[in-house]
């Protein structure tokens, strides 16, 4: 073999061999990239805001042989804002944050302070939680199959700890808890509805928005690399349910074209509310009015099942 050839030779093994390395290492640690679980601990309760709550621990079942194994009981912190109204047939939200918030941020966002007092304010009760890894809640870090389970122990406790009925839980999705809040409507069809704020269609198509026609990752087949598809679009398509999507004109993180798409493909009844301006976290406060109308016209619709 001729010097030039193995030259050749060697600078395409070189290329091949990283490109197999980049592939291994996105799969391998997307869970890293996809999940930044912060544990601040919060500086403000929501007695001190004025808010009356209490503070929970649901119980999640192990959801795996292999999490048995490492943590037979895992257990997240939540806290419980009671209805304000008295009634034998009581209403509640599920609250499904983002992949970087917790419980503790609404010391500091004013739009999640913002979007916890409507859900709160309404004529139903809220829960909301911090996921395995995140806030005060131990456990694993985090992958999307634990989140579901968390959203699992969150329908459990309303269901039968608090002993609402499930056609009068309402599930919210913010961000990546859409796709919480998508697959708890899906799992528990006679759920009163769902609500998705700032969600996307698939995990594949919102890096793809953000890519540039010429960056490398274009290089990299995103289908076989996600393990973690968070496939939002296939979910709502399925439902049988109330939807209400609310997405900002302006977002920065899933684009309002993603929103649009993933109303196109849910079924009816359904509604959207494009809050002009908006960007990703500031639909609840620019929504103003539009925003909590809607909320209420959503609890109050009676589902046709």
């Amino acid at each position: 073999m001729k010097r030039w050839q193995v030259v050749g030779l060697a600078l395409w093994s070189t290329i091949v061999l990283g490109y197999l390395g980049i592939f291994l290492g996105l799969r391998l640690l997307q869970t890293r990239l996809i999940f930044r679980p912060l544990t601040p601990v919060p500086a403000l309760t929501p007695a001190d805001l004025g808010w009356e709550a209490e503070a929970v621990t649901l119980t999640v079942p192990p959801a795996s042989p292999i999490d048995h194994r490492s943590n037979p009981i895992d257990r997240l912190q939540g806290w419980w804002f009671p209805p304000h109204i008295t009634t034998t047939s009581p209403k509640a939200w599920i609250l499904f944050l983002g992949r970087r918030k917790t419980m503790a941020d609404h010391g500091q966002s004013h739009a999640l302070r913002y979007r916890i007092a409507a859900l709160a304010g309404q004529s139903a009760g809220l829960l909301m939680l911090d996921y395995r890894g995140y806030g005060q809640s131990a456990g694993p870090h985090p992958t999307e199959t634990r989140l579901y389970a968390d959203g699992e122990a969150a329908w459990h406790f309303l269901r039968d700890t608090q002993g609402i009925a499930p056609d009068h839980i309402f599930f919210y999705g913010y961000s990546l808890g859409a796709a919480v809040a998508l697959e708890m409507a899906l799992r528990h069809p006679t759920a009163g509805g769902v609500v998705v704020d700032g969600g996307f269609t698939t995990l594949a198509e919102t890096i793809d928005a953000h890519l540039s026609p010429h960056s490398p990752l274009r290089l990299f087949p995103l289908d076989l690399i996600l393990t973690q598809p968070f496939d939002n679009a296939s979910r709502v398509a399925q439902l049988q349910m109330p939807v209400l999507i609310v997405h900002g004109t302006a977002d920065e993180v899933v684009p309002v074209e993603l929103g649009k798409m993933l109303f196109a493909v849910a079924s009816q009844p359904k509604e959207m509310i494009l809050v002009t301006g908006a960007n990703h976290e500031s639909t609840a406060v620019l929504g103003g009015e539009q925003y909590l109308g809607a909320l209420q016209r959503f609890l109050e619709q009676e589902p046709d099942y």
